[in-house]
């Protein structure tokens, strides 16, 4: 047990150096050697941990979404039978864009990942459950193959979407580009647009009271 929790220590202080370059450094702009360095470790020890910078940047993502997700959920609800799966995701996704467009250093790190990967490659396991347990609870069923479409869908729109607002070819407010974005797999997939709307609306609300500032993207 000792050796198991100065392993998991050991990789959260790569990870959390790792955050700190990024931060400063942007993603082309660390080296694995840096990361070891900062962490006064041997570069073989970041790749045990990490076989490459692109894991690192998709465990960073992974932890900032569960971060968000954990605060969603004990700030909306107090047990799981009274869960509104779409409702959550919607203020996550909120909350989520409105702190990686809140910075420069933020916006420079996303900007930088989605060159290098798309948002699928870097989220599609916590995605597709996100999405299977939505549909689930909104009683959807849709045949495997229609599923992964409207994911597809839904990863290839964002990214476009996405580009082309940081390129400054489109000027929409955080939130309105939050909600097209959080729109598109749920209608895809046959969430009636009136239901939609007023959920939407009920998750900017909630997201305009709520006090997320101790949630970190990177430091």
């Amino acid at each position: 047990m000792a050796r198991y929790q100065k392993g998991e220590y050991k990789r959260d202080i790569i990870l959390y150096n790792a955050k700190y370059l990024f931060f400063h450094k942007g993603i082309a702009g660390t080296t694995i050697r840096e990361i070891a360095e900062l962490s006064d470790d041997p570069v073989s020890l970041v790749h045990y941990y990490f076989k490459k910078k692109e894991d690192i940047v998709r465990q960073i993502y992974l932890d900032f979404l569960g971060n968000i997700d954990l605060f969603v959920y004990s700030s909306l609800y107090s047990d799981e039978t009274s869960t509104n799966i779409l409702l959550a995701h919607t203020v996550t996704q909120l909350i989520y864009y409105d702190i990686i467009m809140g910075t420069p250093e933020n916006m420079r790190v996303y900007q930088e990942s989605l060159k290098v990967q798309s948002n699928a490659a870097i989220l599609n396991t916590y995605i597709e459950h996100v999405y299977r347990k939505l549909l689930e609870d909104m009683n959807i069923s849709l045949p495997e193959p229609l599923f992964q479409a409207c994911i597809s869908i839904d990863f290839g729109s964002r990214r476009e979407l996405l580009n082309r607002c940081y390129a400054g070819d489109l000027e929409i407010e955080t939130s309105e580009l939050v909600q097209i974005i959080v729109r598109t797999f749920p209608l895809s997939a046959g969430v009636p647009a009136d239901i939609l709307s007023s959920i939407m609306d009920e998750a900017v609300r909630i997201f305009h009271s709520l006090d997320y500032s101790s949630i970190k993207f990177l430091i």
